[in-house]
């Protein structure tokens, strides 16, 4: 299978969950199988109804679940293909994993920025209080959690995001990885991002905590 050969949702589905939980093995042998290298995505089974909605919207990459012997983890993977050599080429760099700026513009269908937040993102919540009204105050912020990325790297992230769906990250400051994650920074901005993909809590309710602000 070709890259120009998906549609814009499976190239985005694949790239944004590439860059979360996704993983393409790398082969020991110098040279790669002619049948190409495997897509792989290790979960708990908590979370099995999320990755059997990503089996079941791109057939064509991804083959099938795997649970492992423990009964507490699985594993989403497709079968061996040159399609996944090619990614590892634009994905990695030796062993890390990076952001493919080159490839962003081809994955304009907003599945691509659902899947990057409810794979490696939160909604996380504030609370504040206004005494003299008998009042508390519940703020959202949406989270990427994409520190293994370099700085520059999320901020060409963030510019495709802001230019392709309209929702404004910042960088946020942590304390590992390469010391730097995406948020939403304004709570109107942040609610208007859950209104987005609230449908998908009902296709998905599992994850209906990350998406439904009701």
């Amino acid at each position: 299978m070709d890259w120009n050969e998906l549609t814009v949702f499976e190239k985005s589905l694949l790239l944004g969950t590439l860059l979360g939980d996704g993983a393409i093995r790398r082969t020991n042998a110098k040279i790669a199988p002619k049948n190409g290298l495997q897509y792989r995505e290790h979960f708990s089974v908590k979370q099995m109804e999320y990755r059997e909605w990503k089996l079941k919207s791109a057939p064509r990459i991804f083959e099938g679940i795997k649970v492992r012997k423990t009964g507490t983890s699985a594993e989403l993977y497709s079968r061996k293909d040159t399609l996944f050599t090619w990614l590892r080429e634009q994905c990695y760099d030796d062993r890390k994993k990076r952001i493919p700026i080159q490839l962003l513009e081809d994955c304009t269908h907003p599945v691509f920025l659902l899947v990057l937040y409810l794979d490696d993102g939160s909604l996380s919540l504030t609370k504040s209080s206004r005494s003299t009204l008998n009042q508390i105050i519940i703020t959202p912020h949406i989270y990427l959690y994409l520190q293994a990325f370099y700085p520059e790297e999320l901020e060409g992230l963030s510019a495709f995001i802001e230019r392709t769906f309209h929702h404004h990250f910042v960088l946020s400051r942590r304390s590992d990885g390469h010391f730097y994650t995406l948020r939403i920074q304004k709570t109107e901005e942040a609610i208007r991002f859950l209104n987005k993909f609230s449908p998908y809590a009902y296709a998905i309710p599992s994850m209906r905590k990350k998406l439904d602000w009701d």
